[in-house]
């Protein structure tokens, strides 16, 4: 069964490509992951926080649990929220999400409008049998890459009406390094500019399940707000708005995972339902 080989990711920051205020300084090293949501169905269970899963791309299609080639191990210890500053080339899997006061959120929530992040198993109970066998999981970017062609048929792109940052998650090690972005974390939605006034911007977010959209303003560059610099390649080609704060400016906007729970109609973009 295809395993994953990891990488840890930094992100530099250079004189040419200045940090905003609150990034860290030239020549430090952030210390961070990026994920990527697929939905996916527990196909076997190996212990309390060890499973393999096969991927759902599509709610109408139909779920090959024969096909051993297609599935994922799944180790839920290896995330960021259990793993040590120390050991972070050993984060995987995304953690379950957060409410807006930063508690993992609980099982059975296939009706919730929160922002479930990797929502399959028990979170950290480690009781299967309380878990979530149908929900969504965020592989890290390179093993997602890797896979990507053979198992997930060059998700999200084919099929679907997706663009990768709308499911996408970063997550920052407690590192010093890393700034006011130290522990926190990160999903991706697409926004659009509509003004700058003075230290103060104002987006509005595509709410994904409804038309309309959530008007947010922050100061700019505020961490515990959005992400002011989030990495490449959790942009999947989009631009990030973070660095082009120009009015009417459609784009990638990163914003902090408790912060976007403050608002009841975000929600993320995974074919089965809202990834619960």
């Amino acid at each position: 069964m295809d395993q994953p080989t990891l990488t840890t990711n930094t992100l530099s920051v250079t004189k040419s490509n200045p940090a905003p205020a609150d990034v860290p300084a030239a020549n430090i090293l952030p210390e961070y992951k990026v994920f990527h949501g697929i939905g996916a169905c527990i196909a076997g269970i190996e212990s309390d926080t060890l499973c393999t899963v096969v991927p759902v791309l599509n709610d109408n299609e139909y779920v090959d649990f024969c096909n051993l080639d297609l599935r994922i191990v799944i180790d839920l210890t290896h995330t960021p929220k259990r793993t040590d500053v120390n050991h972070w080339s050993k984060v995987r899997i995304d953690d379950r999400g957060i409410d807006k006061a930063g508690n993992e959120l609980p099982n059975g929530m296939n009706m919730s409008p929160q922002i479930g992040i990797t929502t399959i198993g028990s979170g950290s109970a480690d009781d299967p049998k309380r878990g979530v066998f149908y929900g969504g999981v965020y592989l890290e970017h390179s093993y997602f890459e890797r896979i990507r062609a053979t198992k997930l048929r060059g998700w999200p792109e084919n099929p679907g009406d997706f663009k990768l940052h709308e499911l996408t998650s970063i997550a920052y090690s407690g590192d010093e390094d890393n700034g006011p972005r130290a522990k926190r974390r990160y999903h991706g939605f697409t926004a659009q500019v509509v003004e700058i006034n003075h230290d103060q911007v104002t987006f509005d977010v595509d709410e994904h399940a409804r038309p309309t959209k959530t008007r947010v303003t922050f100061t700019i560059g505020d961490a515990s707000k959005y992400d002011p610099a989030p990495p490449s390649e959790a942009l999947g080609g989009a631009l990030s708005l973070a660095s082009n704060l120009v009015a009417g400016q459609p784009g990638a906007l990163f914003l902090e995972l408790k912060e976007a729970n403050q608002y009841p109609y975000l929600s993320i973009k995974l074919p089965i339902g809202e990834g619960q």
